[in-house]
Parts: C-alpha cells; structure tokens; sequence
C-alpha cells in the first residue's frame, strides 16, 4: 500500500465543509467516501480517494473565503438534490479556472439571498466545461455590454489562445445553450465554411447563459 499525505489544514478545511454544507455531513459523507475518524497525518492506499478530499479540501477553503467576503455568518443548508451531486462532481475537479466555478456556484447556494437561483441544471453544465471555455464565458460577459467585435479572432487575441481554440469552446458553449452564435456571411448571404463547423461573427448570451452567469458570479 502507498501513503498519501494529508495535512492538518487540508484535513480541517473538508470537516469545515461537511459543517457549512449542513444536512449533518451524511451525504457530504456518501459522497467522499465513509470518512476516518482521523484524517490528520497519513491516509493509506487510496491515492482516488485522497485525490478526492484533497480537491474538496480545496473547494472548501474557497467556499469559506468567499462566504466571510459577503459577509454570510450563517450560510443556508444546501439541499441534498443540490449538495450530493455537486460535491460529488466537485471533488474530482482540480483544475483552478473550475473550481473556482464550483466553489461559487456552492457559495450561491449555501447565500440566502441567492440560493433560489441554483438550478441542479448548472451542475452539469459546469460538469461539461473545460478551463478555456470557463474563460471564453468569463470574456463573453466581460464585453456584453460594451459591443466590441465579438468573432473568434477578438477572444484569440484577447485570451492569447488561437482561433481554433475559441472555435472549439464556441461550440461547446452553444451545445450547453448558454451561447447563440451566428455564422460569417459573405456578401451574397451564404454563410462562410460548413454548418456547424463553428465560423462564428458573433455569440449572444441565451436566457440560461445568462441565468447561469447569475448562479456563478462571485
């Protein structure tokens, strides 16, 4: 068997979740896994679990951070419907520009002023995201109210990414329904390159981009 290191502030940020998700930590529990009675000093052998509390060690620091910038000294119980699959999609996730979404779309729920807006909807949503297309939307909101050029070329310069990337996103984007997009036309008005290829001149927000945006914002 290996051992897996785990710190004694990865070890209190996860029971800081349990806590502050609420529900008595059962399903956070059934989630992660039956959690030992000690979690401070060395878990043994099971490098996917470890991974695991380690990535939900992450997500909690995250959520408690952002609950004491608003101000939230009594965060709302997370319904298990929301709180199961949530943790349980958020706990594989390491990468920064994800767990950041997650840790917001939690903080949104546990926000008594804004938990009425969490859909178990997003959770798939952000489920099917990569990084870039969580900064694709990020620029997509950024420049919605400014009307600059919005075509593939002004995100690849923007974001220092090449166009077939934002492509890539764009339609990834628009298969989740959080972006419209239409095709160049040339001067006859037949669209540029196959349909569905993804030769977007601009992307719109939907109602559920939009209603997305609202369960994420920081």
């Amino acid at each position: 068997m290996s051992l897996v290191p785990f710190s004694d502030e990865q070890a209190g940020a996860l029971k800081e979740l349990i806590k502050l998700v609420g529900g008595g930590g059962s399903y956070a529990a059934r989630v992660l896994g039956e959690l030992p009675e000690d979690l401070v000093g060395w878990l043994i052998g099971d490098r996917v679990r470890a991974a695991r509390y380690e990535n939900a060690a992450r997500l909690s620091a995250r959520v408690k951070e952002k609950l004491k910038a608003r101000g939230i000294d009594e965060p709302d119980h997370v319904p298990p419907s929301i709180a199961a699959p949530l943790l349980d999609a958020a706990a594989d996730e390491s990468r920064d520009e994800l767990v950041d979404l997650w840790s917001r779309l939690l903080v949104n729920a546990m926000d008594p002023a804004r938990s009425g807006r969490i859909r178990l909807r997003y959770i798939d949503v952000v489920k099917r995201m990569d990084p870039l297309d969580a900064m694709i939307l990020q620029e997509v909101t950024f420049v919605a109210g400014l009307n600059p050029p919005t075509h593939r070329g002004y995100f690849a310069t923007a974001l220092g990414i090449s166009e077939s990337e934002v492509e890539v996103s764009f339609n990834n984007l628009a298969e989740l329904s959080l972006l419209n997009t239409k095709q160049n036309l040339n001067y006859s008005g037949t669209p540029i390159g196959s349909p569905g290829t993804g030769v977007f001149a601009n992307v719109h927000l939907t109602s559920i981009g939009r209603q997305f945006l609202e369960a994420v914002q920081p």
